[in-house]
């Protein structure tokens, strides 16, 4: 079944966001692309063979959560 209309280089799942690593930054270990996936609180960028970066995104608090 062709997958027309999806686009591979970004793929979106409910609070997860993966798609290709930015252009200029390869894989320091391989040269190859990377991939990038963010969550709601955390940014991991990996390649086959090494994770880049994964770093964690603190969340906003609501005014709700601070009362």
């Amino acid at each position: 079944m062709a997958a027309q209309g999806i686009s591979l280089d970004r793929i979106m799942i409910p609070r997860w966001t993966i798609q290709r690593g930015p252009k200029g930054e390869p894989c320091p270990c391989c040269g190859e692309a990377t991939v990038l996936v963010k969550a709601d609180d955390r940014h991991m960028t990996f390649c086959a063979c090494y994770i880049v970066s994964d770093r964690w995104i603190p969340r906003k608090r609501s005014s709700r959560e601070a009362a």
